[in-house]
């Protein structure tokens, strides 16, 4: 039945690849999709068997990527064969069916989440994925940061990783790997009644799909267009739904889920342009748009881009149709554009794709190991894509106008800091996901400020931030191995009541009112088996300390010896049978991480105190990021305590002045 189910698929995949990536304009996709849903609705919704929960709360959270994904639900479904009932919470209650898909509804008021108890309790199961039931409707966390639901999914919310390479890939039983498309997930720590069905590639053996006492939950939303429109995805999914509901699946339909009109605000004018490193293709890539892509005085509805590798010779970039033809072959970058922006669609080997949207242009140039992008585009059209990257597009307006000043002054700073583009689009530079993740909010606060941006002693600063201070920031001397001494850059206490942490330990348990209490990683708790920790920190010690170090050997001790003024930790000692070692500043957290800047597992903060509970290290603390700058959670709590972005700057940087367009000229 397996093998009969996957050939089908295959085959209804080529067909869905056409219907999904033809020529078909946005506004087009955006009547198709509410076409797609309202049929979906127009059943008996009672009494259908399957319903899929649309979440307005999460909508206008999430903005039109959540239209898609509902869309992309929708449609998965009906290529399997089953028909679901699409349900707002308000009729959530009165549905009598057998199974709730929950694609990513991650804004749930509480009476929705009883809702969806009542059913399981009378024997109904669920499938979510990705961030569902994560936030509250008015988009505050949950006590603890956790999923309301997560006694049904059996398992608690960990972290969420939103860059490659972690979150590609999926191991099934057997070691069968499934690509995902969009390198984005919820980390879970299942719990001891839930069976893990899957892990991650990377991070490497953690829990990716889990069954609870009331369903699956799978960390990555599976039904997004990226991953179900490929075979392999739809298989999966159909497996999930045979696993929780035998005899569910239908006749099979072709079905594509179809790409809802982006939003398009007017970014003001900018002389200034920038260019933006998007990494490395290794397959194929699809440039698509209705107006055309054009390049070398040509263009085409859509093109298929690939790296030719013959032996002994220089790698060439191909050019192909839609259809497959050859339209070029080039040796050197080649430059595509359109207006008013290109979807770009990086494909994998099995059908899953990761889409983008991008005002301006995109260079593609063979490299021999894929095919290298920089995009260019203007300085305010970069920040458009930056601003809700960095932060969600529902902070307050006045704390988004403080990212958007942050984020072009970071920008101008760090022109030319990489060799062939200015900046790279991940955390070393700044987040940017470019029209998939633009919002009305989040243009209209850079709007607001065009040109303006923080001057220190006539240069940019070099402004500096991070996610939550936890109550309390940091020097960038004390932070960073080798750091300067900058004016600007001092840190403070972030509580409402100006309060020193005078007692680390008391300050972390018993935190006084904080600007950026709001924040999901505001206070956070870590546990490590001792032996685990052990093979950890010598991961750690190695890539931190490189030639430094010589072996840890048995561990015997690990402890904070030195604190900053303000309470972070400033030396980490770490003692073993071969020797001790002391990690400083930042670099603290990276010991939990192999080493590896921004990699997985390190540790939130250096806003934490260790305690050791017999064969286990418990690790408290508060805040994420290195505590440096513009605290993002607190400027947001800031604007919503009445503060204006001018206020919050010069909170975050004292010293330093906001530097005018008509100042500058």
């Amino acid at each position: 039945m397996r093998k009969v189910l996957l050939a089908w698929l295959l085959l209804l995949a080529a067909g869905c690849a056409v219907a999904s990536l033809g020529e078909v304009s946005p506004g087009d996709r955006a009547q198709r999709q509410s076409r797609t849903v309202e049929t979906a609705k127009s059943g008996p919704a009672r009494n259908s068997p399957v319903a899929v929960l649309r979440s307005p709360p999460t909508l206008k959270a999430l903005g039109w990527r959540a239209e898609w994904e509902l869309s992309g639900a929708v449609a998965a479904l009906e290529r399997l064969g089953v028909r679901a009932a699409v349900l707002t919470p308000e009729e959530l209650p009165h549905w009598e069916g057998r199974l709730l898909i929950l694609p990513n509804v991650r804004n749930m008021a509480p009476e929705t989440v009883e809702a969806v108890r009542a059913h399981v309790a009378r024997g109904a199961k669920v499938l979510a994925t990705s961030m569902s039931s994560y936030r509250k409707h008015d988009n505050s966390s949950w006590t603890p940061n956790n999923f309301a639901l997560a006694e049904l999914f059996g398992a608690d919310f960990h972290r969420w990783v939103g860059a490659p390479p972690e979150a590609a890939a999926l191991i099934l039983e057997g070691d069968r790997s499934v690509t995902l498309g969009r390198n984005q997930a919820m980390l879970i720590r299942p719990r001891p009644e839930a069976r893990v069905i899957a892990r991650w590639d990377r991070p490497e053996g953690e829990a990716a799909i889990v069954e609870g006492p009331g369903g699956i939950y799978a960390g990555e939303d599976l039904f997004a267009p990226e991953n179900s429109e490929s075979a392999e995805v739809l298989t999966l999914i159909g497996d999930l739904i045979q696993r929780l509901s035998p005899g569910l699946l239908g006749s099979r339909k072709t079905v594509a889920p179809v790409l809802p009109e982006p939003l398009l605000p007017e970014v003001p004018p900018s002389e200034q342009q920038i260019s933006v490193g998007l990494g490395t293709v290794a397959h194929e890539l699809r440039l698509r748009s209705r107006a055309g892509v054009g390049w070398s005085k040509k263009s085409a509805p859509e093109v298929r881009l690939r790296e030719i590798r013959t032996p002994d010779k220089p790698p060439t970039l191909a050019v192909y149709s839609a259809s497959g033809q050859l339209l070029e072959r080039s040796a050197g970058p080649l430059e595509f554009s359109s207006a008013p922006y290109l979807e770009v669609l990086r494909q994998n080997l099995n059908g899953t794709y990761t889409w983008s949207g991008y005002r301006g242009s995109v260079e593609a140039a063979p490299t021999g190991d894929g095919l290298s992008l920089i995009h260019r585009l203007s300085l305010e059209a970069y920040l458009a894509g930056v601003v809700p990257s960095e932060v969600p597009a529902y902070f307050p307006p006045e704390g988004l106008k403080a990212m958007a000043v942050v984020a072009r002054t970071y920008a101008l700073s760090h022109l030319g800091r990489h060799q062939g583009y200015d900046v790279c689009a991940e955390v070393h530079c700044q987040v940017y996901r470019g029209l998939s993740k633009e919002a009305e909010s989040t243009t209209r606060a850079v709007s607001s400020t065009t040109g303006e941006a923080l001057t220190c002693a006539g240069a940019w600063c070099d402004a500096s931030f991070h996610a939550a201070c936890g109550g309390v920031g940091e020097d960038a001397d004390r932070a960073w191995s080798g750091g300067k001494d900058v004016p600007y850059l001092k840190g403070r206490p972030d509580t409402i009541d100006p309060l020193a942490p005078s007692d680390p330990i008391a300050f972390i348990n018993q935190p006084p009112g904080a600007y950026c209490a709001a924040a999901g990683r505001f206070r956070w708790e870590e546990t490590y088996g001792w032996s685990d920790l052990a093979k950890t920190l010598d991961r750690g010690l190695s890539g931190t300390l490189r030639t430094e170090y010589t072996g840890l050997g048995e561990l015997q001790a690990v402890e904070v010896t030195e604190r900053t003024p303000l309470g972070r930790v400033a030396v980490l000692t770490v003692r073993g049978s071969r020797g001790e070692y002391q990690v400083r500043g930042d670099r603290v957290r990276w010991l939990f991480s192999g080493g590896q800047v921004g990699g997985a597992g390190g540790l939130n903060s250096t806003l934490f105190y260790l305690e050791r509970q017999g064969e286990r290290l418990r690790v408290a603390g508060g805040g994420w990021g290195h505590g440096v700058g513009m605290c993002q959670e607190g400027a947001a709590g800031r604007a919503r305590a009445g503060q204006s972005y001018r206020e919050i700057l010069e909170h975050y940087y004292p010293g330093a002045e906001l530097s005018r367009p008509e100042t500058r000229n």
